[in-house]
């Protein structure tokens, strides 16, 4: 008597999604979420003219830094430097436009938003170092916000990171446990 009742709901389930439709055989559920929020802007080299096909990633804030990026999150500009990251979760997010030819980069914070109200435009300038001191005996993991970048700590008193894009102003967070997130430096 207890397996008839414990299927009688499986069963009803199944019999109303069959009254749905025979076309329909995909269920949705249990998926995050991203929206149609957008980023938008254009890129230029220090000349002025437009950065063709330079490398775009915008990553989401709240996103850590050794988590790959969804789809519509890395674009290249088209033939007048301008870009499109699309499907993005809205908020703030850091903007990373990269050209491998040259090795120039620039970064900016921004907000991805269902309607974006104006479109940025940023100079590609050269990367730089950025020096990270920390307290002894620091072990985890620094990531600077808004970035790909990320390194793990076992004590050293002196962290360098190289390559950092033209411009980035984001936060450096140490993760010393799989659930603590910790703000080490800003600006």
């Amino acid at each position: 008597m207890k397996s008839v009742i414990a299927t009688a709901p499986i069963v009803a389930l199944a019999l109303l999604l069959n009254a749905c439709g025979a076309e329909s055989t995909t269920l949705a559920g249990n998926s995050a979420s991203t929206g149609n929020a957008q980023a938008t802007g254009t890129i230029r080299h220090p000349d002025g003219a437009p950065a063709r096909h330079a490398l775009i990633e915008c990553r989401p804030d709240t996103l850590p830094a050794w988590e790959p990026l969804g789809e519509g999150w890395i674009v290249r500009t088209d033939s007048s430097g301008q870009y499109r990251c699309m499907d993005l979760p809205e908020g703030r997010l850091g903007v990373t436009a990269m050209e491998p030819r040259t090795g120039l980069s620039h970064w900016h914070a921004g907000v991805a938003m269902t309607t974006p109200s104006d479109a940025r435009s940023d100079t590609l300038a050269s990367p730089g170092t950025l020096l990270v001191a920390l307290p002894p005996a620091t072990y985890g993991t620094l990531e600077l916000s808004g970035l790909d970048r990320f390194l793990t700590v076992f004590g050293t008193p002196v962290v360098t990171f190289a390559d950092v894009p033209a411009g980035w102003r984001g936060v450096v967070r140490l993760t010393t446990t799989a659930t603590a997130m910790n703000i080490v430096d800003s600006g």
